[in-house]
């Protein structure tokens, strides 16, 4: 889904292939954005799936509560 977790790549954190961005700080960013995955995308630079698949892996495995 590619999200990875490599100890030599932001201190071991879950994070988006190939880019080095925390699905973390990727996820936060969908929320703070009213869930708006094309911005994130934008934003960033990567591609809308990956998004998703960061607030997917946040959801289910991270520390995002989302009510």
């Amino acid at each position: 889904n590619g999200i990875v977790i490599n100890p030599t790549i932001s201190m071991g954190k879950p994070t988006i292939e190939k880019t080095g961005l925390t699905t973390f700080v990727v996820a936060n960013q969908y929320y703070a954005n009213m869930s708006n995955s094309a911005l994130i995308a934008d934003l960033y630079e990567i591609n809308e799936s990956d998004v998703v698949n960061a607030v997917k892996f946040e959801q289910r495995y991270g520390r995002l509560r989302v009510a």
